[in-house]
């Protein structure tokens, strides 16, 4: 039996063999189902092995146009276009920030998870874990709000009478979210910094808490989920406590259902209020792919306008090695304008978003 080639892919980093890994991850980014993906990953490899391409070395943009033809044989033209969308927008090196916010059993955490894995996005934390950190560092006594629940912080770290919870019930969340998005603000500034995409996801995350990311930097994707049928919301908890082993017990979370309520009901009108998409996550697979999209959709707004930008200060000369009709000295692209340049890039059948942000249904 004849042994199968090892082709290699070329990059301005240096010289690796295919990894179906990678172009699985690729292909989910694009739109596929992680299973797709890796069916047409292993496909492409037995291709190029088999002698499917002639050369045993490959540019990336001809792996990715390789990979494109045989989408399109497979699963159909979208699949080619959303997949040829996203690698030219990954070669845009836009890093992404995101933020997940939602309350107890909305199921932000696996939203995020799904995401994640899909954009490639690997530094992943939660606002738990970063009030877990705090905690060690911030005795009971000098800051007790870090000490409870999100869903059962006393105001002023003292109980209150039962008349004067339900009034004051917010308050201390607020002031946990308020403490815990200090330690948030320091990762974005430092993912910022490093230019390394980022995604955080945590009941704290009320929007107008966490600091402003620089737009023109990165593509900021910030985003509440929420369940809005109660039965579906409770039976979140029973599912998360027999996939952990009693070791969240569902009762910690049912007795405070009505505050976990509040605090999302609080959480939308905050997002709505500041023009922040909000997800109704009853269905995981459709909320991943409609904030998949989303992402696509920002990233591609931030690099026409980056487009637009390097376009006004060169004079014509585009950043990322294209080309533009060359301007007088002083005249001024618009982002309509780059945006109509990245859109002949990305091919037809695809317009950018309104600045609004907001999620299509």
């Amino acid at each position: 039996m004849p042994e199968h080639r090892l082709v290699f892919v070329r990059s301005k980093d240096g010289r690796l063999p295919y990894s179906k890994g990678v172009m699985t991850q690729t292909l989910t980014a694009a739109g596929l189902t992680p299973e797709r993906g890796h069916a047409i990953a292993s496909m492409v490899e037995r291709r190029l092995t088999d002698g499917g391409r002639s050369q045993e070395e490959l540019t990336v943009r001809e792996l990715h146009e390789y990979v494109e033809g045989v989408l399109r044989e497979e699963a159909g033209d979208d699949a080619a276009h959303r997949f040829r969308r996203w690698t030219i927008l990954k070669r845009k090196d836009i890093p992404i920030i995101m933020l997940i916010g939602g309350t107890a059993g909305s199921g932000k955490s696996t939203v995020a998870q799904q995401v994640a894995t899909r954009l490639g996005i690997t530094r992943v934390t939660s606002t738990d874990l970063i009030r877990q950190v705090m905690r060690a560092f911030f005795s009971p006594a000098l800051m007790p709000v870090l000490h409870h629940s999100s869903f059962d912080v006393p105001v002023g770290g003292l109980a209150l009478p039962g008349e004067a919870q339900h009034d004051l019930g917010l308050l201390g969340y607020l002031e946990q979210s308020r403490q815990v998005c200090v330690g948030a603000n320091a990762i974005l500034e430092r993912s910022e910094r490093e230019r390394v995409s980022t995604l955080i996801e945590g009941v704290h995350l009320v929007p107008g808490l966490v600091e402003p990311v620089d737009v023109s930097r990165s593509a900021v994707i910030d985003t509440v989920v929420f369940i809005e049928d109660e039965q579906t919301h409770r039976a979140h908890f029973t599912m998360r406590g027999m996939q952990t082993d009693g070791s969240r017990p569902v009762d910690h979370y049912l007795r405070s259902f009505d505050r976990i309520r509040q605090i999302q009901e609080y959480l939308v009108e905050q997002a709505d209020r500041r023009g922040v998409p909000v997800l109704e996550n009853t269905y995981l697979d459709d909320t991943v792919r409609r904030l998949v999209d989303h992402t696509l959709d920002v990233v591609e707004r931030v690099a026409a306008e980056r487009d637009a930008a390097s376009v006004s200060n060169t004079g014509g000369s585009v950043a990322n090695g294209g080309s533009a009709s060359p301007m007088p000295l002083g005249s001024e692209v618009h982002s309509s304008e780059a945006a109509h340049m990245l859109s002949m890039e990305l091919g037809s059948g695809f317009e950018l978003p309104g600045p609004d942000g907001r999620l299509a249904t």
